[in-house]
């Protein structure tokens, strides 16, 4: 009797045990990416799974983790990787374990009721209770002046009032609320009667007659995208059943050459749903992927995949991944870095051993110097440096240092460290002024010229497309495109002050149609460093700066470009917001 138990017991164990198998393989991650955009427009880290094996699995039950004792972990629910098959999911720290789906609650295309007030609404136009029946009825797209208005209303409309209800079956299923909006000049949205976001106008409650701050140029008729606000804190305003977006937008002056009032309303659901109607293809909405609860560091962890029993099923140890590198599995299972990043598809054969992150140091840090002899050295072990003096990123190919560098006119050099089978360090760039004695402190920016003077692809450029009126619609420098840029401040005294690699973008309205454009710089953790350490503008508390304008003087280019300092120097003791300047010379 107790032989044929102890049997029985045996075989129940063995029928009720599960063998995975080294079947789901973590094949590549990135820890700091600016390529890839989730659904939310943002950018965060990816990891990528593989199923080795030759059948179907599904991971229901799985989980994910950074942290072995940060009980419980991310798990999956009802996800299927199919045989052979690559699968990336956000580790973004937003903890979606549904892909959901995206719907237009509003569109611009909709039919909307509007009116251009002559006299006070009050405040129950906004509500979903209110009588519209005596309001107009038109398709979205509403204004004069600019060509791309579908609902035209007359020149010199001081505002116009739009409302559009819309139904929703099951409020609790939304995660996510946008409002995307193209407008000309200024806008007050309200959802339910409860104001949701506004741009560019004061007061409380706006009238009718309320005009907007300043002139503010719609940007989908020049090939730009609409203004994009995101309403999480807002969701507890939507209802089952009907809802109503109410809009305000506002000219500048009665005598404006145009108004625009071009809205989208969208919501994202954790299941599938026929709320709405298909995103707008103006909106550039991306597919839905998983979200882990927690972010890859890209200093050192390790990354786990756990079986529904508990068990580590594999792992993988990441350790300094510089921004837009990956690390991963080769298609013959070696681990390597690599620079050209495949989620979803299979990587490259061709990785890296390492990353190199060694420092170039200059004999001399450059601004304005005389006739000098430079040489370029690195702690770095087996690595050679390479340098280019067109301002272009070194390559394999560029010049070898192996004597010190004769500048006898002003010069740029662009430095980086190379290693067979490793991934080149960061560049490192310095500008050496000749024969210059400035008084004002010293901008240098260095870039590939290209990405700023490059018909097709340079922000800088008017480029092939452009209006041939000002300010010359079309051009490059309409683009919202950011390029990469290497940035340094000499003070006063001439002494490197800041030295970083960062972005640069063309800023302004119509100013950036002028032959000398407003520049903005950021300090992006991308890039290197996240912010600008030092302080620039000596009467203000600030020690760093995210980002700085190079600024051409706005309307006042090449008049007496002081406007704009007068009058902030004028009310900077008034207790209101003013900006604070330097003069520089830039290079």
């Amino acid at each position: 009797m107790s032989i044929r138990l102890l049997s029985l017991a045996i075989c129940y164990l063995w029928c009720c045990s599960v063998s995975y198998g080294q079947n789901i393989r973590i094949n590549e991650v990135q820890a700091s990416n600016t390529v890839y955009q989730d659904e939310d427009g943002d950018t965060p880290d990816w990891i990528e799974l593989h199923n080795l094996s030759t059948e179907a699995i599904n991971l229901e039950g799985w989980s994910l983790t950074d942290k072995m004792d940060n009980e419980p972990y991310w798990t999956f629910t009802n996800k299927i990787i199919n045989s052979g098959a690559y699968e990336y999911l956000w580790a973004s720290g937003k903890n979606r374990i549904s892909a959901g789906s995206a719907r237009s609650l509003v569109r611009e295309d909709d039919i909307f009721r509007y009116i251009a007030p002559t006299q006070n609404q009050g405040n129950s136009w906004k509500n979903t209770g209110y009588n519209d029946s005596n309001w107009d009825q038109g398709q979205g797209g509403f204004g004069y002046g600019d060509g791309d208005d579908v609902t035209n209303v007359s020149f010199g409309t001081r505002s116009v009032f739009v409302r559009k209800t819309f139904n929703i079956e099951n409020v609790n299923a939304i995660t996510n609320l946008y409002l995307d909006i193209d407008f000309d000049d200024a806008f007050v949205a309200f959802i339910n009667g409860v104001e949701i976001t506004r741009d560019n106008i004061n007061g409380a409650a706006p009238n009718y007659l309320s005009l907007a701050n300043t002139d503010k140029e719609a940007k989908i008729y020049t090939g730009g995208d609409p203004d994009h606000y995101d309403l999480m804190d807002f969701l507890d305003l939507l209802q089952d059943g009907e809802n109503v977006l109410a809009i305000q937008v506002h000219n500048n002056v009665t005598s404006s050459s145009d108004l625009t009032l071009r809205p989208f309303l969208t919501a994202r659901y954790n299941t599938t749903t026929q709320d709405g109607s298909e995103v707008h293809p103006l909106l550039k909405y991306r597919t839905s992927r998983l979200h882990t609860d927690f972010k890859v560091s890209s200093e050192s962890e390790t990354i786990y995949v756990l079986e529904p029993n508990g068990n580590i099923h594999d792992s993988i140890v990441i350790a300094n991944l510089p921004t837009e590198i990956s690390f991963g599995y080769t298609p013959f299972g070696n681990l390597r870095y690599f620079n050209i990043t495949t989620p979803d598809e299979i990587n490259s054969s061709l990785g890296y051993q390492g990353v190199l992150n060694g420092e170039i140091l200059f004999s001399n840090n450059g601004g304005q110097v005389d006739a000098l002899t430079l040489a370029l050295s690195t702690s770095e072990p087996f690595t050679s440096i390479r340098y280019t003096t067109d301002s272009t990123i070194p390559d394999a190919t560029s010049t070898l240092h192996t004597t010190p560098i004769n500048i006898s006119s002003s010069t740029t050099i662009r430095a980086r460290l190379f290693r067979d089978g490793y991934l080149p360090s960061k560049v490192a760039s310095r500008n050496y002024i000749i024969d210059e004695d400035h008084l004002l402190p010293v901008v240098s920016l260095i870039t590939d010229p290209k990405n700023l003077f490059d018909e097709e692809d340079g922000i800088y450029a008017y480029g092939n497309n452009f209006t041939n009126e000002f300010p010359f619609f079309g051009a490059n420098f309409w683009k919202d495109e950011e390029k990469p840029i290497h940035i340094s401040y000499y003070g006063m005294d001439n002494e490197l002050k800041v030295a970083l690699n960062g972005g640069v973008k063309i800023f302004g309205g119509w100013s950036r149609a002028n032959d000398q454009r407003s520049l903005s710089l950021f300090a992006r953790k991308k890039y290197g460093l996240s912010d600008i350490k030092y302080p620039i503008f000596e009467e203000r508390s600030y020690q760093s700066y995210g980002a700085i304008v190079l600024r051409n003087a706005g309307n006042d280019n090449l008049v007496s470009n002081m406007r704009d300092i007068i009058t902030h120097e004028l009310i900077k003791d008034l207790d209101l917001e003013s900006q604070a300047y330097q003069s520089v010379v830039t290079y």
